[in-house]
């Protein structure tokens, strides 16, 4: 399971893309409301994509959050992981 917030994203999707079999999953947290979108550096919009068009795939909104998510809302974060890690564990058997 590959984590990434804001920046840090860019990585984290680049190894996704560039070495799939090494990735069960990704989690990208980052604080860009829907429409600010079209701003963002090509690999974050490509991850958004990503996440919308996979089939276990889903953006979540994270209600009561500011532009650190991770530092607001930890456990909002942690069970997107948990999340993530039982999908690839009951895909991966």
């Amino acid at each position: 399971m590959c984590c990434g917030a804001q920046l840090r994203c860019i990585p984290v999707q680049l190894l996704a893309f560039r070495r799939p079999e090494l990735v069960a999953g990704l989690v990208l947290v980052d604080p860009v409301h829907e429409q600010m979108t079209a701003a963002l550096p090509a690999p974050l919009r490509w991850g958004m994509r990503l996440a919308a068009s996979s089939p276990p795939g889903r953006h979540l909104v994270v209600d009561r959050a500011g532009h650190d998510i991770p530092g607001d809302r930890p456990g909002a974060v942690a069970d997107a992981i948990l999340e993530g890690v039982a999908q690839a564990r009951t895909r991966d058997g």
